[in-house]
């Protein structure tokens, strides 16, 4: 389930969440999320372990320079339509918060 979910945050859209509800979880879909989701098991959403604590207002401004970097997570942050916005825009603000407060 958790692959399944990895797959859906990072690949899809509100709609296809909506749509995969829609379906009764459609054991076609979800056999296709599970792989897709297969490559992520690096991710941390996957494995459940919890990325380096940043606490520097030094790290905290290469974090973020590095996120924005990352054109996957831009389309993420820029898109409110997308599964991972919030997430994106809640680490943003702890970034920002982190190198603001120091």
């Amino acid at each position: 389930m958790t692959v399944m979910q990895a797959a859906l945050a990072k690949y899809g859209s509100k709609e296809l969440a909506g749509l995969i509800e829609e379906v009764n979880y459609s054991p076609a879909l979800i056999d296709l999320l599970v792989k897709a989701g297969s490559g992520l098991k690096s991710d941390s959403l996957v494995t459940g372990e919890q990325s380096r604590s940043i606490t520097g207002s030094e790290q905290a401004a290469a974090e973020i320079k590095r996120l924005e970097a990352d054109t996957d997570f831009m389309v993420k942050l820029s898109s409110k339509n997308h599964t991972g916005h919030n997430e994106a825009v809640r680490k943003m603000a702890e970034l920002y918060n982190i190198v603001y407060s120091a």
